[in-house]
């Protein structure tokens, strides 16, 4: 993949909405490459700024709180006394199995909580 065909991809799909990917997602968006110009293309965006990669994920939840260390980053689990009607009503559906807040409930969530707001991007 170069790199002004997967910056246009990838701003296509940025105004659509969606900003968090799996490998698996951006295999499919770039399936015409095989699999190590794929990852060699993926290293090149990764080191030009151009992806991120995440390294620390939290998830509201209405089970226990938690934080987990994996090989490719943090998960941690925030509880919410949300009830299940309030939560499927504040999210994304991706057709993923983890389903991705809207920006709003996400800041909402984040200031009910108590996280420092202060390097937050509100323009995403």
């Amino acid at each position: 993949m170069d790199q002004v065909s997967a910056i246009k991809k990838l701003s296509g799909l940025d105004r659509g909405g969606q900003l968090v990917f799996t490998t698996r997602d951006l295999a499919k968006i770039f399936f015409e490459d095989r699999p190590k110009a794929f990852q060699a293309g993926l290293a090149r965006l990764v080191k030009n700024s151009i992806l991120r990669r995440v390294v620390r994920l939290t998830i509201m939840t209405t089970g226990r709180k938690g934080e987990y260390k994996t090989p490719f980053g943090t998960l941690e689990f925030t509880h919410t006394k949300r009830s299940v009607g309030d939560i499927l009503d504040s999210f994304v559906d991706r057709d993923r199995p983890l389903k991705i807040a809207t920006k709003q409930a996400a800041i909402r969530d984040l200031k009910r909580v108590g996280r420092n707001l202060h390097l937050l991007d509100e323009t995403l």
